[in-house]
């Protein structure tokens, strides 16, 4: 998988409490991450599709769409 998905970030538990709610991993966001990670994740990517403005536009939207998951 993209190695943004891999990153792991070692916490206490203390300092996994005073994360806000949003940002704490429970099985709704997981579900949710999860569905928008199907949907809106790219198959493949091509070095011409980072030189295709309708493909930025396409992540800035979909950067618009995670934005909300954890709003």
């Amino acid at each position: 998988g993209p190695a943004c998905l891999r990153l792991r970030i070692p916490l206490a538990h203390d300092d996994i409490e005073q994360l806000p709610g949003q940002l704490q991993l429970d099985h709704q966001l997981e579900e949710r991450l999860s569905a928008a990670i199907e949907r809106w994740y790219p198959e493949s990517l091509e070095l011409t599709d980072l030189c295709s403005l309708a493909f930025v536009r396409e992540l800035s939207q979909i950067s618009d769409h995670f934005q909300k998951i954890f709003n």
